[in-house]
């Protein structure tokens, strides 16, 4: 089974050509549209170790709330919250975003992130992040789409089946970024899934070693999108 990723994924998108540029991508894309909406309340669905969220707050006097599927990942986030004395300003939950009344305790939220957690929640949590996002507030996704049927990849949307079900659930497109050429494997990624399919098959690593290697084949691609709520 595919699982939250305990940080972001490194991407190496336009005009970033170092590691910690890659891993942090992701939450600059985050602060540039929570810059634009004046956001005060953000939400991440999977947030892992709080990457994310800490950059945000660093940034931003915004309330942000993580939440994860791993309870001793909640429990380091919070760890560090407070050690940094963000505690008052940034606070992680334990959640299964399959079950919509995960997102009950969280109304009104100017931004929603969503990062890599199509395949872990499914499509129908478009429904509750619509329930908790205001009206013109903005969903940002990231994640893997299928390019083709294949059983062995199913369980990847395809990106036109997202966008209709989006549209359907009051969400307007803003961008819409492939990105698929910023995943990199390298030879090292080979050995360390080799590695790992021996000794911890469920790896978080292993999932993206395995799934960049089937962007570079191109039965999935990565994208990045914008949504407003109508």
């Amino acid at each position: 089974m595919v699982r939250e990723l305990e940080g972001p994924r490194l991407i190496y998108g336009p005009g970033v050509d170092k590691p910690l540029q890659a891993k942090r991508y992701l939450s600059y894309r985050a602060l540039q549209q929570a810059e634009e909406l004046s956001a005060t309340k953000v939400l991440q669905v999977g947030s892992g170790l709080g990457d994310v969220l800490f950059y945000l707050a660093e940034s931003l006097e915004s309330k942000v709330v993580g939440l994860s599927t791993q309870n001793p990942w909640v429990g380091q986030a919070t760890s560090v919250a407070l050690q940094k004395n963000k505690q008052h300003q940034i606070r992680f939950f334990a959640a299964d975003p399959r079950d919509f009344r995960s997102y009950r305790p969280f109304p009104g939220q100017d931004m929603v992130l969503f990062y890599d957690m199509l395949s872990v929640a499914g499509l129908e949590v478009l429904e509750a992040l619509g329930g908790i996002l205001r009206p013109g507030g903005r969903l940002l996704v990231s994640g893997l789409f299928r390019t083709r049927d294949e059983d062995s990849i199913l369980m990847y949307p395809g990106i036109d089946e997202f966008l209709t079900l989006s549209d359907e659930k009051g969400f307007e497109l803003l961008t819409n970024d492939e990105v698929s050429s910023g995943l990199r494997t390298t030879f090292a990624d080979t050995l360390r899934a080799m590695y790992l399919a021996k000794t911890d098959p469920g790896s978080p690593k292993l999932q993206q070693i395995l799934e960049a290697r089937k962007v570079k084949e191109r039965s999935l691609e990565y994208r990045i999108l914008v949504f407003v709520r109508r």
